[in-house]
């Protein structure tokens, strides 16, 4: 038996051994591993093949007076720059239905659509579900306002996503500054509610040297609407939803601003007579709307009319939710070739870059990015020192569930609206029989 002594020594010794050989292996590795990664003693890599040339083609159905000129600068070009490989191409409007275009059988790959239209490109089974291709391509929806997002799933009955909003449509109080300043009557300002509104168009109503000035006017009941998040049809049952508390209140505030005296407008002008009150004939102080094209913008401007805008009326209840979601959106049609292409040029409009160049040129974005909204309208000279914050002061509304036959119901509710206001029908009974009309409308639909 070996002493102690003799077994440490041994072991050092190896462990000794052991580290030495370790270490000359090592060595070894890292010689060999240099001689190895000495030029050419390695292959090339193998050349990438550039991506395949892919043309898109590209209808603007929300825009089909746009010229080739803005169409390469806001939608070919930012794609071309980011992916030389995808040509995009604008394909004229038809003449026709959406049905004529669906069974032309040489559909789109993309389509421009306004979202609250949603419904009928449903119809005709044209828009491809986005979730899994906008996920596959990296799309992240959490930039976006997520009442805009809810508003475009809402058209699914499975949280699909049938459209991608790009950009928002805005909504404000255009105001003539030389009425007020004729009636010597303060501007509004921004975050005035309904009745601040009401109580300021009863100034601002009467009757000049014969001509009738009106205070305060819209020309879309979808407006107040879509603030109050009121749904026409209740989807399960396909019942009208008029006797509901909500709709009651909408239509005691329209009441409520028509019967100021002297703002009620000639039954002909109801609505849609709204715009030429402002721009043509001058003679309506305030008018609640989406934003005015600039033609009508630059037609008053030009004939001497002052004006600015405020933010679109709220309710006490709900300060700061104004109209609720109005966007353009792309869809991807059903049997496009070119889908994953598609989704690469979304995400190319989706961007910062894009949406803040949009934006400058009115076209407000729908990222949650307060320093984009800031720029909005920057390069448009007609805004140069109004109050553009007026159109993104409030917050969008809720989404409400739509159905196959709200349109039936918005036309029926209109109708009755108007027979309400000029005092052909009480409030109750015009609820009541309008809910009738409607379901029996609905029903005739179905069968």
């Amino acid at each position: 038996m070996k002493p102690k002594n003799t077994l440490k020594s041994f072991y050092t010794l190896s462990s000794v051994m052991l580290v030495a050989v370790l270490l000359m292996a090592g060595c070894a590795s890292k010689v060999e591993t240099a001689t190895q990664e000495k030029p050419g003693n390695t292959a090339p890599p193998a050349a990438v093949a550039p991506p395949e040339p892919v043309e898109l083609t590209f209808y603007p159905q929300t825009l089909c007076t746009l010229s080739d000129e803005e169409f390469a600068s806001r939608y070919s070009g930012p794609v071309k720059k980011k992916f030389p490989n995808i040509t995009i191409k604008k394909v004229d409007c038809i003449k026709g239905s959406l049905t004529d275009l669906a069974a032309g059988g040489n559909l789109p790959d993309i389509m421009l659509v306004g979202v609250t239209n949603m419904l009928n490109f449903l119809d005709v089974n044209l828009p491809l579900d986005l979730n899994a291709p906008l996920k596959e391509g990296g799309i992240d929806l959490q930039k976006i306002d997520p009442k805009v997002v809810g508003y475009v799933r809402s058209f699914g009955e499975h949280n699909e996503m049938f459209a991608m909003p790009i950009y928002l449509n805005t909504f404000a109080t255009f105001y003539n500054k030389s009425i007020f300043d004729k009636f010597g009557v303060a501007y509004p300002k921004d975050g005035m509610t309904w009745p601040d509104m009401i109580d300021l168009a009863k100034k601002l109503s009467r009757t000049d040297n014969g001509t009738q000035y009106y205070g305060l006017q819209m020309r879309n009941t979808k407006r107040l609407q879509t603030q109050m998040a009121l749904g026409f049809v209740d989807p399960k049952t396909s019942n009208s939803l008029i006797q509901s508390a909500g709709w009651r209140t909408f239509f005691e505030t329209w009441k409520q601003m028509d019967d100021v005296p002297g703002n009620l407008p000639n039954e002909k002008d109801f609505l849609g007579g709204a715009l030429n009150m402002f721009v043509k004939d001058q003679n309506l102080a305030m008018l609640a709307d989406i934003q005015l094209s600039s033609a009508s913008l630059e037609s008053l401007s030009k004939s001497g009319g002052d004006w600015d805008v405020i933010s679109f009326p709220v309710f006490k209840e709900k300060p700061k939710v104004g109209v609720g979601v109005g966007a353009d959106a792309l869809i991807v049609t059903k049997g496009s070739k070119h889908v994953k292409e598609a989704v690469n040029a979304l995400s190319v409009y989706l961007s910062n870059e894009v949406q803040d160049d949009w934006t400058k040129q009115g076209f407000l974005t729908v990222l949650n990015n307060n320093e984009i909204k800031k720029n909005y309208m920057l390069e448009k000279p007609l805004y140069k020192g109004k109050n553009t914050k007026a159109f993104y002061y409030n917050e969008i509304a809720d989404a409400y569930r739509v159905s196959p036959y709200d349109d039936i119901a918005k036309k029926a509710y209109d109708a009755a609206l108007k027979e309400y206001i000029y005092g052909k029908m009480d409030l109750n009974t015009m609820l009541r029989e309008t809910e009738e009309k409607t379901n029996k409308l609905i029903e005739a639909e179905m069968h």
